[in-house]
């Protein structure tokens, strides 16, 4: 498989034919495999060239260009390798690039120009070389003299110098030949200790360009000159120094090439002063961008070091690389990210320059300095990166356009923005609240003020007048043109008043500008005036009041249970009403051993006093209210429960930190407290960390014993639960069987909170199957299971696990069962409404339903009743319609509940719950219904008369439905003659709770329910 190099990061890496990259690193080839890879990439080559031997190209040189720079420890440079003579294009290219000192530098990248076919690129163990193997196949590099091949990217390692050079094996034109390399020039790269911004290598463009700060330099120097070192930027004055007894004539050159091909311009004569010094001026038309040397009277270039004196001369017939200098020309530019911005306003200024560090004189045509320093903060700006953000304020100028200039202190460079301030509108503000509010003592009030075109106002409350005069001044912090003001009236009379006064949204902020003293108890019922106050003139702008209320006194409490392993699901109130929803949290006085307990405790006008004694979390905030007498909770063991010679249980509130949940619904007026009681802290006389076991009883009592809570209205909820034993089983009956078939269910009961989670697994003849079960609300779960491999005769094991449980029952396959069998019975009565009907008796070997039939066995089905398990009596059915007068013959008919939903679907849903069938007919009975019909009432008549009216008199006799005749047997006295939830009559009960099944009425009634089924259970 053919080999590539991909470029992967900084890093060139081997990679298969597809690019992918892998992090494997090339070792150096030495230089017998660099030929022998040179040999078959050439080979390769002059296939496509067509030739069939390696000829002579043309003379070239090999250069590294820039022959000298500097870079700083830890940033990089480029040097390019350069074909001063590359005409002729290229086809191929092996040669090296090496640093003679590779503790000073590392090779950390390569480039390379155009897209060879072959490209092998391997650096050295330690980075100082690396080696290039390039075929461009089938095409060639273009052709160009000083035609760049490859570009090296090199880092600063230690403070010293390395020299670069190159080591060419052969370099082929287009046509395959090979051309004749001359000379090979390298260059010299310095390391400097910091970031004296040394010229990146590239273009010199990016980062601090700057070398460190010098002292000792002329008022109308900025550098010094030094050659073989840091950049210069054009218009920078450049002092330097030569000996007393050099002469003081100088030439300044414009050079180009490198090493010792260093070609020479004249550009000027400097002169030096009487004291052998010059300050060169860089922003002189004649000194532009370029590589520039200075040379003496007797023709040496001369070399500067970093303090402007010169360290030596050198014979231009020698390389006199170390005696150049190099002047760049900075650019900048300035955009605005708003041209036009209203009067206050801010916006930003960006700065992009070639340059990383400078700094910027900034002016305005038609601004004083004093104007410019409010604007930007200065007059001169320091400059830290090629791309700055300046803030621009605007508040302290008029409106207007300006252009505002940023000139460089010590080059050419220079732009300008033109930014156009609008007059700003007045400001807006205004109460965002009809008037008339009302709240009651102990809540929240929130007042929504509007702020336009400032960002602050002042809200006075109350007045002298009401001994409450308090002035909170708003801010608008996020400037979204409205503060809402919240004030907290159960705080409003203590001290400190700003504790009472909030905003809503964080980022804006109040504080309090004036006040009263604070009377020291909650403020009294009443109307207190509010006044929204120009922040700035101190006028009155708009009037408003509020009506402070009494209370709504009272407290309730309702309880509900969940399984254990909803603790941390239920953690606010929308998690409660979910899981309510979803039948996991359940209303309940009974709760099993370590389940849930809830306490829903509503409170009214309760949020202002929590916020007085809020903490970090729920607890935390109900231990402060407790300790601060603002509210009271206990949980006590009942004295009937507590066993003799024994001090009752009293919940530890502080030790059950940890197993509690509490938070506050203010919306709702709600307290919520969680408990797992599985680790409940209880105290009994001067035993600590006693936990709650089953049958325990215990009374909670909630008090809100406030001072604003008279002792006459004292507020306090009760209720009242039971710890109950921790009960998870398979039903085990007599009957121990199931059928080979699917659909097969296996059922349990338990004591737990409805929602709990466990698991059935069955064990049978090569059957193994397992399914998830959930406690319904009932306390009943049910598993199914296909057993259609099973035969009669098979044994199943049904094991049940999860949170503790443990159970296990055996099951054995039954043969085919028998045919379901069933008989009713229905006598002939009298409905006075014909609403109803009742049949007397029914007996169905698999439950079911009874259907009325209209006229005969295929009449309309009228009425059905509920799901009947076995036998009943009596059984009230009520019918879709009533009866209509005289009499109507119906039949009674058992059916089955053939899909086990215990819903009568018959007529409904295709082939479900037929009919039982005797001899191939449906069982049936049939009965007369007869529904009186009313006798009409006698229309009195009064003949009209002119002179005289004679009384008359009419007598309507009244009819008596006889009572003794029939009797009409009441719904809820239904009997049931064999064991099962038969239906009592067909009587629904329907439980509006308001909502998701979440409230204190809705409780108390669910728990009646609860109640009674618990107690038809017992019995």
């Amino acid at each position: 498989m053919k080999r590539n190099t991909t470029t992967c990061h900084r890093k060139v890496y081997t990679s298969l034919s597809g690019g992918e990259c892998v992090n494997q690193r090339i070792p150096i080839m030495n230089r017998d495999q660099f030929r022998g890879i040179t040999l078959a990439a050439l080979m390769v080559l002059s296939v496509f060239a067509g030739a069939a031997t390696v000829t002579a190209a043309g003379d070239t040189d090999v250069n590294v260009e820039p022959s000298s720079s500097s870079v700083d420890v830890g940033s990089t440079t480029t040097a390019d390798i350069v074909i001063t003579e590359g005409g002729d294009g290229v086809q191929g290219a092996q040669f090296s690039v090496n640093l003679s000192d590779g503790s000073a530098a590392d090779i950390t990248d390569v480039s390379v120009a155009g897209s060879p076919g072959i490209e092998e690129v391997n650096y050295a163990d330690d980075n100082s070389s690396v080696a290039f193997n390039l075929g461009y196949i089938p095409d060639a590099l273009a052709g160009s003299n000083n035609l760049v091949i490859a570009t090296v990217t090199i880092e600063g390692e230690s403070a010293g110098s390395t020299d670069v050079t190159t080591d060419v094996n052969q370099i082929t034109d287009e046509g395959g030949n090979s051309y004749s390399v001359q000379e090979q020039n390298g260059a010299t790269l310095t390391v400097g200790e910091g970031d004296n911004g040394g010229d990146d290598g590239d273009d010199g463009d990016d980062g601090d360009t700057d070398p460190s700060p010098v002292t000792g330099l002329p008022d109308d120097a900025d550098r010094y000159l030094q050659t073989s070192g840091p950049l210069f930027w054009q218009g920078q004055q450049l002092f330097f120094q030569v000996p007393e007894d050099a002469n003081e004539d100088y030439v300044l050159y414009r050079t180009s090439g490198t090493g010792s091909n260093i070609e020479t311009d004249f550009v000027t004569e400097v002169t030096l002063n009487d004291s052998g010094a010059k300050v060169l001026d860089t922003g002189r038309d004649i000194i532009g961008a370029g590589t520039y040397a200075l040379f003496n009277t007797d023709n040496d270039a001369v070399v500067f070091n970093s303090e402007g004196e010169v360290s030596q001369t050198i014979d231009p017939s020698n390389d006199i690389s170390e005696s150049v200098f190099t002047v760049r020309e900075q650019s900048i530019s300035a955009t605005l990210e708003d041209n036009q911005v209203t009067q206050g306003d801010s916006t930003t200024v960006s700065l992009t320059s070639t340059r990383g560090s400078y700094s910027v004189d900034v002016s305005a045509e038609n601004l004083e300095d004093s104007d410019i320093e409010s604007v930007f903060g200065s007059t001169t700006l320091d400059i830290s990166n090629t791309d700055s953000d300046i803030s621009l304020n605007t508040s302290a100028i008029d409106a207007g356009t300006y252009t505002f200039d940023f000139a460089v202190t010590d080059t050419t460079a220079s732009s300008s923005v033109n930014l156009t301030v609008e007059e700003q509108d007045p400001a807006n503000v205004e109460f965002a609240f009809d008037p008339g509010q009302s709240v009651r003592k102990g809540n929240f009030l929130e007042l929504p003020v509007t702020i336009n075109n400032t960002d602050s106002a002042d809200v006075r409350i109350g007045s002298d007048e009401v001994g409450y005069n308090v002035t909170a001044s708003l801010t608008d912090g996020n400037s979204d043109g409205q503060v809402t003001l919240r004030l907290n009236t159960y705080l409003s009379g203590f001290a400190p008043l700003s504790d009472a006064l909030s905003v809503a949204n964080d980022e804006d902020s109040v504080s309090v500008s004036a006040q009263t003293e604070a009377p020291g108890e909650p403020l009294d019922s009443g109307t207190y005036d509010l006044t929204l106050i120009d922040a700035d003139t101190g006028e009155e702008l708009e009037l408003s009041s509020f009506l402070l209320q009494d209370r709504d006194d009272g407290a309730e409490m309702a309880l509900w249970t969940a399984p254990r392993s909803a603790a941390g699901d239920v953690s606010d109130r929308s998690d409660v009403t979910a899981a309510i929803e979803s039948g996991t949290v359940t209303p309940s006085n009974e709760i099993a051993a370590g389940d849930l307990l809830i306490h829903q405790i509503e409170v009214n006008d309760f949020d202002g006093l929590i916020a007085a004694v809020e903490g970090d979390n729920g607890v935390e905030t109900l231990t402060n209210a407790i300790n601060n007498d603002v509210v009271d909770l206990t949980i006590e063991q009942t004295d009937a429960s507590t066993g003799i010679n024994q001090q009752p249980k009293t919940l530890n509130l502080g030790d059950s930190a940890d197993a509690l949940t509490v938070f506050f619904n203010a919306s709702n007026d709600e307290l919520y407290v969680i408990a797992e009681t599985a680790s409940l802290q209880f105290d009994r006389g001067s035993q600590t960390g006693v936990s709650a076991a089953p049958n325990d009883v215990f009374d909670v009592t909630f008090d809100v014993t406030d001072q604003y809570v008279s002792p006459d209205d004292a507020e306090e909820a009760t209720q009242t639960f039971s710890v109950e034993e921790r009960n998870v089983e398979l039903t085990d009956s007599d009957d121990l069987t199931l059928r080979g078939e699917s659909g097969q269910t296996v059922t349990g009961e338990a004591s737990v909170a409805p929602g709990s989670e466990y698991t059935v697994e069955i064990r049978g003849p090569n059957l193994l199957d397992s399914e998830g079960v959930t406690v319904g609300p009932d306390g009943n779960f049910s598993a199914e299971f296909d057993l259609s491999r099973l035969e009669e005769g098979d044994e199943l094991t049904a094991t049940l696990s999860g949170q503790g449980a443990s159970d296990q029952v055996t099951y054995t396959i039954a043969g085919e069962p028998a045919a379901p069998t069933a008989s009713v019975s229905i006598s002939d009565q009298t409905r006075s409404e014909g609403d109803t009907v009742i049949v007397d008796s029914v007996d169905m070997s698999q439950g079911g339903f009874v259907a009325i039939h209209e006229g005969g066995p295929g009449g309309e089905v009228i009425g059905a009743s509920n799901y009947i398990a076995g036998s009943a009596s009596n059984v009230a059915i009520s019918l879709d319609s009533s009866l209509e007068g005289g009499d109507t013959t119906v039949v009674a008919m058992p059916h089955l509940d053939t899909n086990n939903n215990q819903e009568y679907d018959f007529g409904s849903i295709e082939g479900a719950d037929g009919p039982y069938t005797a001899d191939g007919a449906a069982v049936t009975d049939s009965a007369v219904v007869t529904v009186p019909t009313p006798e009409p009432t006698p229309t009195e008549t009064t003949e009209p008369t002119t002179e005289t009216t004679e009384p008359t008199t009419e007598t309507t006799e009244p009819t008596t439905e006889p009572t003794t005749e029939t009797t009409e047997p009441a719904p809820d006295t239904t009997e049931t003659t064999e064991a099962g939830d038969g239906d009592d009559g067909g009587d629904e009960e329907t439980t509006d709770a308001g909502g998701p099944g979440f409230g204190i009425v809705a409780a108390l009634v669910a728990l009646i329910a609860a109640a009674l089924l618990a107690v038809r259970r017992n019995n």
